[in-house]
């Protein structure tokens, strides 16, 4: 039997659930499904667009980026800052007030989180930026015209192109298992100096472990499978691990880094030397190590003079944040806006130049 205190509480609870539901009511079922088209293709987004109160909410840098502009995201302000050819926006999570071109503009809807991405009302960014919006109701569909389609751009990396990342999360022979998850961020401070857009991640699996034992050191051999790009897209792609120094990588004529070793012949894995220093290994010797394999130490890696009795068998342990070289072993051509591709096919002309 229930007392009197049981009923109160059972009531209390009761009360504070359909608060929380008339609280949260307004704000879900006003949201909806919707579709945004850039130049008459679908905006590609990892969170899809939704319709809140009459107004169209996209991620921002999938919006922005296919209006061909520059974004970046201040975490520490929730700062939204958007640079393009007819626009410099300035936006601000839940402020109802804008920058555009440095004069103060009101939003019917401000900038907001949801679903854990960063939404922008995409009308206003939209003619901000210069293009012309039209709402298409029969479809629940937002129809945008560019003059330039930055949707529809291009770009082609050659088989052999080294990307040089860092890696996202430590790993190590000791705890890590056959199949799991690495990722490693694109090196790129500012837009168009790597392959990919600045935020760009390479996902992979660890495909190999072996763990310390007596004379047989500690090793991880990985295998990259997936670019992720900013926006959300995800690509195929087939990549494995490259030292960085002069040895394994050069310079091409038009400003790229290459492979020297285009073939993939000698795979490359993290070996356990002297310490327990991470190094990256191509075919061992009968010393247990080549030095032509080793990642140079402007990449972060301790190397010194290693011979047999030297050998000490230990885990190897990479830590978050070392940088290494990831080998596309085939041709990969993806879409991406035209700004990234003028801004990368910029940067390359520069260093082709620099190079003759």
């Amino acid at each position: 039997m229930w007392g009197r205190q049981s009923f109160k509480m059972a009531g209390l609870l009761a009360g504070m659930l359909l608060f929380a539901m008339l609280l949260l009511w307004p704000v879900t079922a006003a949201m909806a499904a919707a579709q945004v088209k850039v130049n008459g293709e679908v905006l590609s987004c990892d969170v899809p667009p939704v319709k809140i109160g009459g107004r169209i909410m996209a991620p921002l840098r999938s919006i922005f980026e296919a209006l061909g502009a520059k974004v970046d995201w201040n975490a520490s302000t929730k700062t939204i800052v958007a640079v393009g050819e007819a626009a410099n926006v300035q936006l601000v999570i839940g402020n109802q007030r804008a920058i555009v071109n440095g004069k103060s503009v009101t939003l019917d809807t401000p900038a907001m989180i949801i679903r854990g991405a960063t939404m922008v009302p995409v009308r206003f960014v939209s003619e901000a930026m210069g293009a012309e919006v039209e709402w298409i109701e029969a479809m629940q569909t937002v129809s945008i015209t560019t003059s330039k389609k930055y949707a529809a751009a291009s770009l082609i990396i050659p088989a052999g192109t080294v990307i040089p990342v860092k890696l996202d999360k430590g790993i190590s022979s000791a705890i890590n298992n056959v199949g799991d998850g690495v990722s490693a961020v694109v090196c790129s401070t500012r837009e168009g100096d790597a392959e990919f857009p600045k935020g760009t991640y390479l996902l992979g699996v660890i495909q190999a472990v072996q763990r310390k034992s007596a004379g047989q050191p500690g090793m991880l051999d990985l295998t990259f499978n997936e670019v992720r790009l900013p926006d959300g897209r995800k690509i195929g792609i087939t990549g494995s691990l490259l030292s960085l120094d002069d040895k394994s990588v050069s310079k091409s004529a038009d400003g790229r880094l290459m492979a020297k070793d285009k073939t993939g012949s000698e795979r490359l894995k993290f070996i356990a030397i002297g310490a327990g220093a991470g190094v990256l290994i191509g075919k061992l010797t009968k010393q247990n190590t080549t030095t032509s394999g080793l990642l140079g130490a402007a990449a972060g890696y301790i190397y010194s003079e290693i011979n047999k009795d030297k050998v000490q068998a230990a885990d190897v342990t990479v830590s978050a944040g070392t940088e290494f070289g990831i080998r596309l072993d085939s041709e990969l051509i993806y879409n991406t806006n035209l700004a990234f591709v003028n801004a990368r096919m910029e940067y390359l002309r520069a260093a082709s130049s620099k190079a003759l």
